[in-house]
């Protein structure tokens, strides 16, 4: 048998295609300054024909093997396409990102008139910023203290209106129809049994300055340090709770533990309606409080935090979204660079989160620097150079009209809450900037 192979005029070439690493800079961390020299190196065992980012051509050096291009960022995310063709015509494409930020911390914040970390910060339809509860020393007895800031104020005001329950380590969910809807919490920031949890939701109404008492159906509410997601379908409007310390088994015999579920009520009236249990729940896979649980825009939301014992340690980041037809859906993200617990996070300009401080195992490890988490890209970047000016945990982010986050309360080193605020903002810009 003859078998013919006259159109295989070509020899047979490998097609494993050019490998290419980034030598500098740290694209992990975020540049301040928008020029950059990339460089990098491209390998394969055949020669290196040509390497371009996003079409531009770059430089080869053969006294060190070294591609380099000068480079002028966008503010915010750039996209960074490497394209590297070796001699033979076989090509790789690999994607990265470039964060530009300059940013810094202003101390010239308005303050609040005591003290305060475990708090909830909630900002109004109204714009207000709405201080509620929280404790004034680690380990000490939680408020029922509510501050204000009227927008666009100067300072936070103490309202004439207090919680019914004092507690710290809740949530504050604010309402579609304005009011902020109080959940959980301790009624001490050293959490040592289920009796210190505060069962009772509370809703306050910042137009009237009044607060009610809530009634739950069915197993109570009974975790401090957790999350909460407010949503709204066609059918009712529901608040969903995850993670925190709390009864890990109900019944007879509570148990503080560190919870790993997701119990969902649904707001009937002046009523939270239990569509779980504890038994019924979904888990999702990581018991851990103090996490941060946000949406940046659109889509899923993202989960970072992690537990630091003397001899232990988990993290966690992954995404959750809520599909009619599928349910819960749950994937991995990237983790933070430096782990952490008892942080804050807010949504940042159009598809970025941002993350400060917290702190790992003991609680006076405070992390003062800051993150940032890409919905497009799935991508974390640090900022190495800026660190909070009040390192604190146990505080809050709010963004605000102007591209700003406001930083309030928290712990400090020596375990006293901070009254001090302070703003992380985006420094104007110079002339306009090219894309990559």
């Amino acid at each position: 048998m003859v078998v013919a192979l006259s159109a295989c005029e070509r020899p047979f070439v490998d097609v494993s295609q050019p490998d290419v690493v980034i030598l500098s800079p740290d694209l992990a961390e975020v540049l301040e300054t928008p020029q950059f020299a990339l460089r990098l190196r491209a390998g394969s065992f055949r020669n290196i024909d040509m390497v371009t980012v996003n079409g531009m051509a770059m430089e080869y050096s053969s006294q060190d093997r070294v591609w380099s291009l000068p480079l002028r960022a966008n503010r915010g995310l750039n996209q960074l396409i490497l394209e590297a063709r070796d001699v033979e015509g076989i090509t790789s494409i690999d994607t990265a990102y470039a964060l530009h930020m300059p940013v810094q911390f202003v101390a010239n914040s308005p303050a609040l008139p005591a003290g305060r970390a475990g708090h909830s910060t909630t900002r109004t339809p109204d714009r207000d910023i709405i201080v509620i509860g929280g404790a004034s020393h680690e380990g000490g007895p939680g408020h029922t203290t509510i501050y204000i800031l009227t927008y666009p104020g100067s300072g936070f005001l103490a309202s004439s209106t207090r919680l019914r329950e004092a507690r710290t380590g809740h949530t504050a969910t604010l309402l579609h129809d304005g009011r902020i809807l109080v959940v959980g919490g301790s009624r001490a920031d050293n959490i040592n049994s289920v009796a210190d949890l505060v069962e009772e939701p509370e809703v306050f109404d910042p137009k009237t300055e009044t607060v009610r008492t809530w009634v739950v159906i069915g197993e109570p509410i009974r975790r401090a340090l957790h999350t909460a997601v407010y949503r709204r379908t066609d059918d009712a409007d529901y608040v969903d709770l995850y993670g925190g310390l709390g009864d890990t088994r109900y019944g007879n015999e509570p148990y503080l533990g560190v919870r790993a579920d997701l119990r969902t009520f649904r707001i009937q009236e002046d009523t939270l309606v239990a569509e779980n249990s504890l038994a019924t729940a979904p888990y999702l896979g990581s018991a851990i409080y103090g996490h941060t649980l946000n949406r940046i825009q659109i889509g899923p939301y993202y989960v970072f935090g992690g537990r630091f014992e003397s001899n232990f340690q988990e993290e966690a980041s992954f995404s959750i979204e809520y599909n009619a037809s599928l349910g819960l859906l749950l994937d991995d993200v990237p983790p933070l660079h430096i782990p952490r617990t008892r942080h804050a996070a807010a949504p940042f300009l159009n598809n970025l989160l941002f993350i400060s401080g917290g702190h790992q195992y003991p609680a006076s490890s405070i992390v003062t620097g800051a993150e940032f988490f890409s919905q497009t890209s799935e991508t974390m970047f640090r900022l190495s150079r800026q660190p909070l000016i009040f390192p604190r945990f146990g505080h809050t982010a709010t963004a605000t009209d102007h591209g700003e986050v406001l930083i309030i309360g928290g712990f400090g080193p020596d375990g006293t809450a901070q009254a001090a605020s302070e703003f992380f903002v985006i420094l104007p810009g110079g002339p306009q900037e090219q894309s990559l």
